[in-house]
């Protein structure tokens, strides 16, 4: 996946959901990390999946996110990514999660 992948898939979730705000969540999480530290994108020895985990943490606006631009979808066919929608309650990090992440720094 490249980082235009990337920020179309996560773009598109958003306006599918009519929100401002998504989470993005799984193994792709990392490609705007790498992108800004000067890696190529794609890496050329890391096969990456063609999905995005989001959520917007409201179960009926990731209903739409799936219904919408979900795999096999015609948003993945011309894009060759799409959109999964994850439920919060799955998602496991530390506990200092949000607020390490709005002050930019490491999570503990």
């Amino acid at each position: 996946m490249t980082l235009e992948q990337f920020d179309h898939v996560c773009r598109a979730a958003a306006a599918v959901a009519g929100v401002k705000k998504i989470y993005v969540f799984g193994a792709n999480v990392i490609i705007p990390w790498l992108a800004r530290a000067g890696y190529p994108i794609p890496l050329s020895d890391l096969e990456s999946s063609r999905d995005v985990d989001v959520t917007t943490g409201n179960a009926k606006l990731d209903t739409l996110i799936d219904g919408a631009i979900r795999e096999l979808s015609l948003s993945d066919k011309p894009f060759f990514v799409y959109a999964h929608s994850v439920d919060f309650a799955l998602f496991q990090t530390s506990a200092n999660w949000q607020s390490a992440n709005a002050q930019n720094r490491p999570v503990e």
